[in-house]
């Protein structure tokens, strides 16, 4: 059987690596940060990897990490839309 592409590979190791990172009880922006935004992945992976490790936080950490993004945004003078 053919390998999948290395990016297919790649993405593969990296879903990997969040699911373990958000058992773990990793944040969703310590995995941002750790894993999702210094890999070499194109915008559209990243961004898919961090719907999935949002997806998989319990529902009162999406709501904390998703307060903390919008003041983060809000204090630094980025517009909203």
């Amino acid at each position: 059987m053919a390998r999948p592409p290395a990016a297919a590979r790649a993405m593969e190791q990296m879903v990997s690596e969040v699911a373990a990172q958000m058992r773990s009880g990793a944040s969703v922006a310590d995995v941002e940060h750790d894993l999702i935004q210094p890999s070499r992945l194109d915008a559209e992976r990243k961004a898919a990897l961090w719907l999935y490790a949002w997806s998989g936080a319990p529902d009162r950490r999406r709501r904390q990490d998703a307060v903390a993004r919008v003041l983060m945004l809000t204090r630094s003078g980025s517009h909203l839309g």
